[in-house]
């Protein structure tokens, strides 16, 4: 389903309505992702003209756009949400390393880690056999 179906139209618009506004995630400079994380908010207030709305999260124009929720615009926002988290992970493990090389991990975390790992390797592994 295309977010462009999912659009509420600005007229139809009030205060207090549950909206949703759609929001890349942060998974690098240049990089876009497939899905957009899609973030619940509260129309607090319309300017008389509808020039402007006011959510709990900030102030929208006419020309910024709302959603509608469905299942599978929320699967979509949790699969953006796992794809930035994923980009901060890897980077939070590569900060590590660089400050602490692997000197600073106990050794039942070392192994521990270590089955992790393998088990996100064999994820990617299968997509290298593709």
């Amino acid at each position: 389903m295309l977010l462009d179906e999912l659009k509420i139209e600005q007229d139809d618009l009030k205060v207090g309505d549950v909206v949703y506004t759609s929001h890349h995630p942060n998974i690098g400079v240049w990089v876009s992702f497939r899905y957009s994380k899609m973030r619940k908010e509260v129309i607090q207030r319309i300017t008389p003209k509808r020039t402007k709305i006011v959510t709990d999260y900030g102030e929208y124009t006419n020309r910024d756009h709302f959603y509608k929720m469905t299942d599978e615009l929320k699967k979509q926002s949790e699969i953006a949400e796992a794809a930035e988290n994923i980009c901060d992970d890897l980077a939070k493990i590569d900060q590590f390393i660089k400050k602490h090389s692997y000197k600073g991990i106990h050794d039942e975390d070392m192994l521990n880690v270590k089955n992790h790992m393998n088990a996100v390797r064999k994820i990617l592994d299968s997509y290298e056999q593709e």
